[in-house]
C-alpha cells in the first residue's frame, strides 16, 4: 500500500467535499458584517503569502465545491478563479502560468477586451472582468 503524499499546507486550510483530495483551501467569503473579498491582485498576493495560490477550478466538481464553500454577495454572486490573460491578451492561463484544464465560458464571454483580464466564476461559468474593478470573495488553494 502506498501512503498518500503529505501536504505542507497551513493549519487553517481545509479539504472541501467534492474537491480534489490532494488540495486544501482557505476561504475568504462575503458577509454583511465582514467582507473578506479583495481585488484580484490582492487575493493573489494573499494566497502566495501563505504558501498557496489563488484557487483554480480544474473541473466542474471543483468549481461546484468552491461555489458551495465561498459565500458571495447575493447582489454580485461571483468569486475569483485563478485565471488571467494579463500576460498576453486573449491567451488565458492559470496564475501558475499553465493552460487551464477547465474553463467553461458563460455565453458571450470573454467580452471585456484589454480591460478585463481576470476571471470570475458563478454557477460553474467563467466571466472575464477587470482585475481591480471590484472586490470579490476568493479561496486560496494548497496542493
Amino acid at each position: 500500500m502506498v501512503d498518500a503524499p503529505t501536504l505542507n499546507c497551513p493549519a487553517d486550510f481545509m479539504s472541501l467535499p467534492g474537491a480534489p483530495t490532494g488540495s486544501r483551501y482557505k476561504i475568504y467569503s462575503w458577509s454583511q458584517s465582514n467582507d473578506l473579498g479583495a481585488f484580484f491582485p490582492t487575493a493573489e498576493s494573499t494566497c502566495s503569502g501563505q504558501s498557496s495560490h489563488l484557487a483554480i477550478a480544474d473541473d466542474a466538481a471543483e468549481a461546484s465545491a468552491l461555489a458551495t464553500a465561498i459565500r458571495v454577495d447575493p447582489s454580485t454572486p461571483y468569486f475569483w478563479d485563478g485565471l488571467t490573460d494579463q500576460g498576453h491578451e486573449g491567451t488565458w492561463l492559470t496564475i501558475k502560468n499553465q493552460t487551464p484544464s477547465y474553463m467553461m465560458w458563460a455565453p458571450g464571454q470573454p467580452n471585456g477586451g484589454t480591460s478585463a483580464n481576470c476571471a470570475l466564476m458563478t454557477g460553474g461559468l467563467v466571466y472575464d472582468w477587470g482585475c481591480s474593478a471590484y472586490r470579490y470573495p476568493f479561496a486560496c488553494e494548497c496542493e
